[in-house]
């Protein structure tokens, strides 16, 4: 079973524009000219002046120059721009000749508080000042998100973010024939500087693309469910208002009593609900109807969700643990099971080891295990799947942990919620509670399994060498010592299985005698006979019950040798400071493989 995010995410294709030039500077600097001594791509891939003394420095390359286009650029400069220090970015211009050519440039440079972004038609080198952004917006050091637009009718739009924005800014729209404008031509990066900012201009993620009409509706490109009443909706573009909140438009199991616009993000909404949504369950979320500016409508679409919840007490267990590898340097691995009803998230889950000085180590954000799966956690997954070879269903994620302690420790989870600690599962785990047929130094590369999630977690009955049927381990998928109390009969007492054989295959190793009772508090005391009625050995004295659970006998008498084969008889009296007693007999047999 995989496991469900707690966030849909969509990857989309735009088909709006097509690429002239697109440079995000982790390759080479192939396609530039000019002044190629003066320029790098530095380590963090980005363009970068890097002259030697005060100059002007010239970069450009080739491109066609459609009808409609759309220029991209992150530009930044870490010193207010003057006359001494300034930049030209040439849109579009017939010659590599700055002085001669003609075409449209973008400046930024003059000396005051006022400095803004300067949009020019230039003819033989004679600048023509057409727009200005926004006043001061440049006066300091900056950096910006800059993209120019012109569409087929000559509109031009100057619009600019920051890189943390989302959406950008409209700092001027202007209509203004381009009668002069190059079908093909250049691109260019013009800087003049003193020798204290020689090094500081800096460029990434250069683009010309074509536009072409938008007739492709929105797209959902992230799902997320907040909680039981809230969930949120970002698109792909901005939105006509009155479709993308209309209620009518969200198909869910409760009603949907609002829908309002995220102030941080103009692309994305919340739906308040009216009801709590089901928890511990999958729903449906339908939109369709919403419409961008444009007037294009979506497709309508459908996403299976879920609420997801932090776990408390008892929710996740410590299934299964390999804390001694078969070689000193090989990986260990420690696994989780849901052992509840609902979907629960991880993003505030730790590892963590009590009576240790170890590292508490935080689960993967983002990972939400729906009832009863299973995930186990390594630092090296393929050498656990190499060793193990583990079923097509594993859940196996890599994180970054530090062996546990071989012979005895402790294998914890707890969760870190507004700077408070809860406990959520602890084990203390020992070699003793491997099969006796395994020596101390037999049990290397051996898992203990956890036979039932309901049972108490230090109960010792409830833990047991992972079988040799399954290579000593199961990480991420079903344990192979797993013991459900499934009980058709309705009995307080059952045998799981009538035969078992503890030879340490894997198949019916343990005589499990489950239990359902009407209520905690039971004292159990369990005996095995064999077929003539003498004592072979005790399975439980005087042990506290939970309601259900599992008694387990490993074939194995009370001076460590293996009982022979036959038919056997257990012996039960649980009984109540309440008075009430539950008692029984039940009959088995103990076999061999024979070879």
């Amino acid at each position: 079973m995989k496991h469900l995010s707690l966030t849909i995410f969509i990857v989309l294709m735009t088909l709006s524009l097509s690429a002239q030039l697109n440079d995000d500077f982790s390759g080479d600097l192939s396609l530039w000219q000019g002044s190629e001594a003066d320029f790098i791509i530095n380590e963090d891939q980005r363009l970068q002046l890097n002259a030697d003394s005060e100059g002007q420095s010239f970069f450009y390359t080739t491109v066609e120059f459609p009808d409609s286009l759309e220029w991209t650029m992150d530009v930044e400069l870490q010193f207010p721009p003057s006359v001494s220090n300034r930049l030209d970015l040439w849109l579009a211009m017939d010659n590599p000749d700055p002085a001669m050519a003609t075409g449209f440039l973008l400046s930024v440079g003059e000396t005051g508080s006022d400095d803004a972004l300067k949009f020019h038609a230039v003819e033989n080198g004679n600048k023509t000042l057409l727009a200005e952004g926004v006043m001061g917006q440049v006066a300091d050091d900056f950096r910006l998100i800059i993209q120019i637009t012109k569409n087929g009718n000559d509109l031009w739009t100057l619009k600019t973010k920051t890189p943390s924005s989302v959406v950008f800014d409209l700092d001027f729209e202007l209509s203004y024939p381009a009668t002069f404008f190059p079908s093909a031509g250049y691109f260019g990066i013009d800087c003049t500087y003193t020798s204290g900012r020689a090094d500081l201009f800096f460029f990434d993620d250069v683009s010309i693309m074509e536009l072409v009409a938008d007739e492709i509706g929105p797209s959902v490109t992230e799902v997320s469910v907040e909680n039981s009443q809230k969930i949120v909706v970002t698109y792909d573009e901005i939105l006509d208002e009155n479709t993308v909140t209309d209620r009518a438009n969200y198909d869910l199991p409760v009603s949907v009593s609002s829908v309002s616009s995220d102030p941080d993000n103009p692309t994305s909404y919340c739906l308040n609900l009216a009801e709590n949504l089901p928890s511990g369950q999958e729903f449906d979320l339908t939109i369709s109807g919403v419409t961008d500016v444009a007037g294009n409508e979506m497709s309508a679409i459908s996403f299976s969700l879920a609420v997801a919840e932090n776990p408390i007490a008892g929710d996740l267990r410590i299934n299964e643990i390999l804390y001694n590898p078969f070689t000193e340097n090989s990986a260990d691995f420690v696994e989780l099971i849901n052992n509840s009803d609902k979907f629960i998230k991880l993003d505030a889950v730790y590892l963590t080891r009590e009576r240790s000085t170890a590292v508490d180590v935080q689960l993967p954000m983002g990972i939400v295990l729906q009832p009863e799966e299973i995930i186990a956690f390594t630092p090296d997954v393929e050498e656990i799947i190499d060793t193990y070879s583990p079923n097509n269903d594993f859940n196996l994620q890599e994180l970054k942990i530090n062996n546990y302690v071989q012979g005895s420790g402790n294998a914890s989870i707890k969760t870190l919620i507004d700077n408070i600690t809860t406990m959520i599962d602890s084990f203390d785990y020992d070699d003793d509670l491997h099969s006796p047929l395994l020596t101390s130094s037999g049990v290397k590369g051996i898992s203990l399994e956890r036979i039932s999630a309901s049972a108490p977690t230090n109960d010792v009955d409830n833990w047991y060498s992972a079988a040799s049927s399954v290579n000593f381990a199961t990480p991420g998928y079903t344990n192979s010592q797993v013991s459900r109390p499934d009980n058709e009969n309705e009995e307080p007492v059952f045998l799981v299985e009538k035969v078992f054989s503890p030879d340490g295959d894997g198949y019916q190793d343990l005589l499990r005698i489950n239990y359902q009772l009407d209520k905690v508090g039971y004292i159990a005391n369990a005996n095995v006979y064999d077929d003539r009625g003498r004592l072979e050995t005790n399975i439980a004295s005087n042990k506290l019950l939970g309601q259900q659970g599992t008694l387990l006998w490993d074939g194995f008498l009370d001076d460590g040798e293996l009982a022979p084969i036959g038919m056997y008889i257990l012996h039960y009296n649980f009984f109540h400071n309440d008075g009430e007693v539950i008692s029984g007999k039940k009959v088995f047999v103990l076999a061999q493989r024979l070879d």
